[in-house]
């Protein structure tokens, strides 16, 4: 199998990278990347094609201070380091692609554009505590961050110039206390101009840079399971989004005002690190080590795939399609009448009638008769001819109740 076969290219916490092929009957799973080859850069910490024909995979990988892009080849088999990504703290947050360079997003809060050579070419400051970065479908200068106390900010790559910041909503009426900010991830809803941020308070906001700058719809999930980790997009639906939470709840929310939380998605035990969406289904991967498929409509679980080590990122193939994982049952109907012969000597049998019980009192001692509406109908199978009358049905005088009379 090539690689270009696989549905979906997951990375791990321990630097695993893993290309999986789904189908009905089993998963072909292939490691692209051991940790005993990872020279020390460690966790794949996000994953994003690098344009629509999904031919390479920009990988960010490493912590601290050692981090680094790597470029995975689909058609080839390759995978290569493009660079060493040297500058600012914490983990890559987001990684795109933009006129032939490479766009990185460090926790810190510095995003970077790169040259083929790995020189930089032009620092944007995002704001401490960066979680999320991404970049918009239709316009591919425009990316949105957000983070810890990091509200929703959008930048123009061409411009180099940071052109909205998302206002907080108000302060809570019960305490009158600021209301936290926590974004933990963040995703373009058909265009640029509507941004929905998830985060670890359960808040989902929708933004419509053009109305305002505060969300035009806010929900608030309840319950212990709130923190959200990972957030993406439907296709299927306007203004539809998947969440999931650390502890493995994954729910379809609808944004359309006045905002509604939908279906729920069982199976994830951990932490749900990404998920991806197509027209029917969603994709998502845990902690748990595992791979789920769902189908969004339905919520039926349709796939379940153990990779045996943490899951951190995925990318999942556009034209992933659920008739790989059906099973389809061929019925073949006859229109001949032959069929209908198989039952002509079947003997359908009648369903015994209950009948009620009656207590007849027999020379002093108590028997049980049964009886139906109270008469007693004996049916006598043919005898040969005889003079004698053994045939006939003899009656005790002794009985009390009333005889019935025998019919011929």
């Amino acid at each position: 199998m090539s690689a270009k076969d696989f549905d979906v290219i997951v990375g791990g916490t321990t630097g695993f990278i893993h290309g999986v092929n789904i189908s009905s009957t089993t998963n072909i799973v292939k490691t692209i990347q051991n940790p005993a080859s990872n020279d020390n850069h460690g966790e794949v910490s996000c994953m994003e094609w690098e344009n629509l024909n999904e031919q390479n995979i920009l990988i960010g990988c490493g912590k601290n201070n050692v981090r680094s892009v790597k470029i995975y080849d689909t058609e080839n088999h390759s995978l290569r380091t493009l660079f060493v990504a040297d500058v600012g703290l914490g983990a890559i947050r987001g990684l795109a692609k933009y006129n032939e360079q490479v766009l990185t997003a460090a926790e810190s809060g510095h995003i970077k554009l790169w040259n083929h050579c790995g020189d930089e070419e032009f620092v944007l400051e995002a704001g401490k505590n960066l979680n999320r970065m991404r970049r918009a479908f239709m316009q591919e200068n425009i990316i949105a961050t957000g983070g810890d106390e990091n509200p929703l900010k959008l930048f123009d790559i061409e411009r180099q110039t940071q052109i909205f910041t998302a206002k907080n909503v108000p302060n809570d009426q019960l305490t009158q206390l600021k209301v936290e900010i926590g974004i933990n991830d963040v995703g373009f809803i058909n265009n640029s101009e509507h941004i929905a941020t998830a985060g670890k308070y359960g808040h989902i906001r929708l933004y419509d840079i053009k109305a305002q700058r505060r969300p035009v719809v806010n929900i608030q999930m309840n319950g212990d399971d709130i923190a959200i980790k990972a957030l993406a997009t439907c296709t299927h639906e306007d203004k539809h989004i998947i969440v999931g939470t650390g502890k493995g709840r994954m729910n379809l929310i609808d944004l359309r005002k006045p905002g509604k939380i939908l279906n729920t998605y069982k199976g994830p035990a951990g932490a749900i690190t990404a998920i991806a969406a197509t027209n029917s289904e969603v994709v998502s991967i845990s902690y748990d080590r595992y791979l789920y498929v769902h189908n969004i409509k339905t919520k039926a679980l349709l796939k379940k795939c153990n990779l045996k080590s943490k899951l951190s990122a995925m990318v999942l193939r556009a034209q992933f399609f659920s008739e790989k994982l059906q099973i389809k049952k061929e019925v073949t109907v006859s229109d001949d009448d032959d069929d209908d012969d198989i039952f002509e000597d079947v003997e359908l049998q009648k369903p015994k009638k209950r009948k009620c019980i009656e207590d007849i009192v027999c020379n002093g001692a108590s028997i049980n008769k049964k009886i139906k509406n109270n008469k007693k109908v004996i049916k006598k199978s043919p005898e040969p001819d005889s003079d004698d009358d053994s045939d006939e049905l003899d009656t005790d005088d002794s009985f009390n109740g009333d005889s019935s009379e025998v019919s011929e």
